[in-house]
């Protein structure tokens, strides 16, 4: 696929389907690198799904997203997170314990915390050590 310089990720005629729901209907755009990008509509809309797809925690049923001009099915999830971070309104959890949540983005980029340096990081949000093996 043919790329500009500028392009951060191209979405060409991108589905995504649960069941016989669509969600997101033959979307194409392109997010520019140094833009500001907003995804705006109504609830429902898909604006969260469309985040996920780029971000590879879901894949696309039919479509194709590009990173840096890549077919994003080639590039693995956490080369995409190390450079592009996703904050949702509602957090999101991954399958483990909060100590195995808390070390995912750091374990990326090959950053050890000690138990001690987690525990500080719950104390900071009135939770204690107990939580980590929740």
């Amino acid at each position: 696929m043919k790329q500009k310089d500028n392009e951060l990720f191209k979405a060409v005629n991108v589905e995504f389907q649960v069941g016989e729901t669509r969600i997101l209907n033959e979307i194409s755009t392109t997010i520019n690198l140094n833009d500001i990008t907003g995804i705006i509509g109504p609830s429902g809309a898909g604006k969260s799904t469309f985040l996920r797809l780029l971000n590879k925690l879901i894949s696309p049923t039919k479509g194709n997203i590009y990173y840096k001009s890549q077919d994003t099915k080639k590039i693995s999830p956490q080369k995409i997170r190390k450079e592009i971070g996703l904050v949702q309104q509602r957090p999101f959890l991954f399958n483990g314990t909060v100590k195995e949540n808390l070390l995912y983005g750091p374990k990326l980029w090959n950053i050890e915390y000690l138990d001690e340096e987690l525990v500080q990081l719950l104390q900071k949000v009135a939770l204690e050590k107990k939580f980590l093996e929740k």
